[in-house]
């Protein structure tokens, strides 16, 4: 997973995002995802980044994720 993100986003761009999605996306408690996480104040610049990198390159990707938000 981690080879195939920094072939689609770059190496920075793929740490950043998958460092906050890893993190919260595994054996998570609502104690966990409430404690006092750095990490946390980062998940708007992760997820910025994703949707950058998905408009930048797929768009028909991105055009369908935009389609389904709006129907």
């Amino acid at each position: 997973m981690d080879e195939r993100a920094e072939a689609l986003f770059g190496v920075e761009r793929a740490k950043r995002i998958l460092k906050i999605f890893h993190y919260f996306s595994h054996g998570n408690t609502l104690e966990r995802l409430a404690g006092n996480n750095e990490l946390i104040f980062d998940v708007e610049h992760a997820v910025k980044d994703l949707i950058d990198a998905i408009a930048e390159k797929d768009k028909p990707h991105m055009d369908a994720l935009i389609a389904a938000i709006q129907a």
